[in-house]
């Protein structure tokens, strides 16, 4: 198909005339993609949905199966009448560059629907197979917020202080939004005048006209502040951490290939599906074969499942350390 062909095929858009006009002058399907990539990562981190829903759309007629991918990935946001699952699931299967944003965004949709076991899953399984310090961030940050849904604040403020030092070289949303969890958490326990410096930071982003959650973080660790100067017992909790669809990260514009690893969701599903139990033969034997990354986020699943709670995490702990601290093996 000649991009003559492919343009003509944009006239009935209603992009502006403008945009319009930026995007027949591209005369390469591949400058076009990184193009239309760059508009929909801008749409998105700015949450201009209309014009998300337009720059997807083309996105997903370009001849290049990954661009398409990536342009279905931006339309899971805008579609209506679609379930984005069914476009979520797709991208993880086949995207080469965005598997790791369409778990994030697979856990979000989970945590929705109360699945917080499967939402973490998604967000492990988006560390492993990431190499981008800001799907890295977001992915971590979404598993926090996950346990703060389930009301283990200072377990969900534990990790975004471990992240810290990741987060300062995260694109400027991903950071951003880091913060405002790392507020949120503040507040939960207390800390309110150090949610109240976060905010003020958060505040005086250029982005903050399109994140109202971040003026709610600062009103109500305001108002909190207020009840704790007025001698109040009981500190009210801040707004519940918010979790939508992640924002887009800023990348570079050429697409970033991953593992080039055949990823099958069904398969892994099945394999997140086995609970951990006391007989667990199968995983013993693999652990010979498994990376150092790979050990490391198999014990932060471990340790985030269902019914572990202070008392197992104390054990964990005092086996690590006799393992760390005790006599080293030959």
């Amino acid at each position: 198909m000649s991009v003559t062909v492919a343009n003509s095929r944009f006239i009935t858009s209603s992009l502006r005339a403008a945009f319009y006009q930026q995007l027949v002058a591209v005369s390469d399907f591949h400058k076009l993609g990184k193009w239309l990539v760059a508009e929909c990562e801008k749409a998105q981190a700015l949450r201009q949905t209309e014009r998300l829903k337009e720059s997807s759309l083309i996105l997903s007629g370009i001849p290049i199966q990954e661009y398409q991918i990536i342009g279905q990935f931006y339309e899971a946001y805008t579609s209506v009448g679609q379930n984005p699952h069914t476009l979520l699931e797709n991208v993880v299967e086949k995207s080469k560059s965005y598997k790791s944003k369409a778990l994030i965004a697979l856990a979000t949709l989970e945590l929705g629907a109360g699945n917080c076991d499967s939402g973490i899953n998604f967000c492990i399984e988006a560390i492993r197979r990431s190499h981008n310090v800001s799907t890295i961030v977001q992915a971590a940050r979404s598993i926090a917020v996950i346990k703060s849904a389930e009301g283990l604040n200072r377990s969900a403020l534990k990790d975004l202080e471990a992240i810290a030092p990741l987060a300062q070289y995260a694109s400027p949303i991903a950071r951003y939004q880091y913060l405002n969890s790392l507020a949120v958490e503040y507040g939960e326990i207390g800390r309110v005048e150090e949610a109240s410096d976060i905010c003020k930071v958060l505040l005086a982003s250029p982005f903050a006209f399109a994140y109202p959650e971040w003026r709610e973080t600062s009103d109500e660790t305001a108002l909190m502040g207020y009840k704790s100067r007025s001698a109040v017992s009981v500190i009210q909790p801040v707004r519940e951490n918010v979790f939508k669809l992640p924002v887009a990260e800023s990348s570079s514009n050429s697409i970033q290939e991953e593992s080039a690893k055949v990823f099958s969701l069904l398969e892994w599903k099945k394999k997140m599906g086995k609970e951990p139990n006391g007989d667990n033969t199968e995983a013993n034997q693999d652990l010979n074969k498994m990376s150092e990354k790979e050990l490391l986020l198999e014990i932060i699943q471990l340790a985030s499942q269902n019914g572990v709670g202070e008392h197992e995490l104390r054990d964990i702990l005092d086996h690590a350390r006799k393992v760390i601290y005790g006599p080293k093996k030959s």
